[in-house]
């Protein structure tokens, strides 16, 4: 949380404080800190979802082109050392600050400091007669404001030509999903994996029911678990399937099954003469107690952790046959 407030203090005495703060929901941001340090300063602190690239699309894609440029400076010079790879990422924020870009063919130094500063001549330029020259304070000043008024408003103008072509191209159906129905959710992406945990999984996990929705925020329900969880739109699709034969929680408890792993058979309940009236309560690999799911034996059939407690506890008769 320290390692957080000091560079943001640092950056607003530099640069005045934005009237927004946009970040993700790690603890070095969502705490109680940073929440009074945007209160004292008047600052908006809004937050987005975990795994929603869309809402923090511009950040995600400079963190792109950050690695990008770094894996070519170490391969470049060949090196791991820590210290060398930081000087690295400065340099890297150099050339990213440098870069003009489209659409608005100017630099991020360039709208922040019209042409005040000029990334990309060298560090140290030579003494020359033409840059050893006095030039007055309001006379630069008032140069640098003018190209910076220009250069915002060339941008601006690009900005929203491509917005409104981009626009001009949507779906004009607006994809909804709409309170009570279900849907299917894309698994949670990571730097090592994408997409389900084993190639055993189906490429979507659910389905969830729909308990509210902001804007494009959605509010799901797991029927297994009995969690609730928030996920951007943009990962939802929707759970098609026939009313008549089909039931919505038996598929969520089957995709809980495949996705998860039994630690251990808490307790049973019922009557052990009715095979069919067995429900085991299940502790998952990796989860506390708030996730113990009760299930019925059906479910369980083939797993050994069943298996396993059966035995322990007089009932192996219930174990197939074909696992004994």
């Amino acid at each position: 949380m320290e390692s957080v407030k000091l560079p943001m203090i640092e950056h607003w005495n530099r640069f005045g404080e934005p009237a927004q703060l946009l970040t993700d929901n790690g603890t070095q941001f969502a705490n109680s800190l940073v929440t009074e340090l945007c209160a004292t300063h008047g600052v908006q602190h809004i937050t987005v979802l975990a795994y929603s690239k869309e809402e923090n699309s511009i950040v995600e894609r400079i963190n792109k082109e950050v690695m990008r440029h770094l894996r070519a400076l170490i391969y470049e010079m060949n090196t791991t050392e820590l210290d060398l790879i930081k000087v690295m990422i400065h340099k890297v924020k150099r050339i990213i600050n440098g870069n003009r870009t489209e659409p608005n063919h100017t630099s991020p130094a360039q709208l922040l400091f019209g042409n005040a500063i000029d990334l990309d001549r060298g560090i140290i330029l030579p003494k020359t007669k033409g840059n050893d020259r006095q030039i007055s304070l309001s006379k630069w000043s008032s140069t640098m404001l003018t190209a910076q008024g220009r250069l915002l408003e060339q941008a601006e103008r690009l900005q929203r030509s491509k917005d409104e072509s981009h626009m001009s191209n949507a779906n004009p159906n607006r994809t909804e999903f709409a309170i009570g129905s279900w849907v299917l959710a894309e698994y949670h992406s990571t730097i090592l994996r994408k997409g389900p945990p084993s190639k055993l999984n189906t490429q979507l996990r659910g389905p969830y029911k729909v308990v509210s929705r902001l804007l494009d925020h959605y509010t799901l329900m797991n029927t297994v678990t009995r969690k609730n969880e928030e996920i951007h739109i943009s990962l939802l699709r929707p759970f098609l399937y026939d009313a008549n034969y089909i039931d919505p929680k038996e598929v969520a408890m089957k995709d809980a099954i495949s996705t998860f792993t039994v630690e251990s058979i808490l307790e049973h309940s019922g009557n052990r003469s009715r095979v069919g009236s067995l429900d085991f309560k299940v502790r998952w690999l990796g989860y506390d107690e708030s996730y113990d799911l009760w299930l019925p034996r059906k479910e369980l059939r083939t797993n050994t952790q069943l298996h396993q407690y059966l035995a322990a506890n007089g009932m192996k008769a219930l174990i197939p046959k074909e696992f004994r």
